[in-house]
């Protein structure tokens, strides 16, 4: 072979390897040890470079992670191309997700104009910190997230503090929003979604058949919202403060 036909093949697969290994996801995959992915973490960092042309399960080992997760926009999503962490048995307390939330990123896991974004089957926890203890932002019109079947820890309190509720959303327009199944443990509210504005509200909001214990100020808030089903939810607090408010 001469050295320019060489050098002419090398050139080619050069420019197809990258191709190759940036192709969207598809399908099942595995995280934790001896799995597809490490850690939580490099799963979705595989997921934003690439993206996603089908619907994607990430199967979670049994085991303890703790990392903060920021999940964006991931090209490709659709109503069809839905992307699904789930703990790989079907039961929340084989896996752990845990983190201790600061001032400056206050979540566990922050979906920030990620659609299509399923968590199911696992513990989220806040842990560490008596002042921040926020365990799902919702921001920049996430829409279409679902929860399902989890168990959520936040910060045991009997106040009423923005920066330890469970699920926030902070005056953004958040569609479709499912919270189904869960246990919710402390926090100063447990679901705490707040539109834009009266005339913008959010819509599909669903709150249904989840356990409240120990919030400390208020199980549900729901204000600026069109139409939501808030419907089975069992709240057994003692401290909270008001109980399930809904505002137009």
């Amino acid at each position: 072979m001469s050295k320019i036909n060489y050098l002419f093949i090398v050139l080619i697969y050069t420019l197809c390897l990258p191709q190759v290994y940036s192709q969207p996801l598809n399908g099942s995959y595995t995280i934790g040890s001896g799995g597809n992915y490490s850690t939580i973490t490099q799963a979705v960092s595989d997921l934003t470079t690439k993206g996603v042309n089908a619907p994607v399960v990430f199967n979670i080992l049994n085991g303890n992670y703790n990392e903060q997760i920021l999940i964006g926009s991931i090209s490709g999503t659709s109503a069809t191309n839905t992307i699904t962490f789930q703990s790989q048995t079907g039961n929340a307390s084989d896996v752990t997700l845990t983190f201790t939330p600061t001032s400056v990123n206050n979540y566990v896991v922050r979906l920030n104009q990620a659609d299509y974004i399923t968590f199911q089957n696992i513990t989220l926890t806040a842990s560490g910190s008596p002042s921040y203890g926020t365990v799902i932002k919702l921001d920049g019109d996430a829409n279409n997230s679902r929860f399902l079947n989890n168990v959520f820890n936040g910060v045991n309190t009997t106040g009423g503090s923005a920066s330890l509720i469970i699920i926030y959303a902070d005056g953004d327009s958040i569609d479709n929003t499912t919270i189904s199944g869960n246990t919710f443990v402390n926090g100063s509210y447990g679901v705490n979604l707040d539109g834009i504005s009266p005339t913008l509200p959010s819509s599909g909001t669903q709150i249904t058949n989840n356990t409240f214990s120990g919030t400390g100020y208020n199980p549900i808030f729901l204000r600026y919202q069109s139409g939501p089903q808030v419907n089975g939810n069992t709240i057994s607090s003692t401290t909270a403060q008001r109980g399930m408010e809904l505002h137009n």
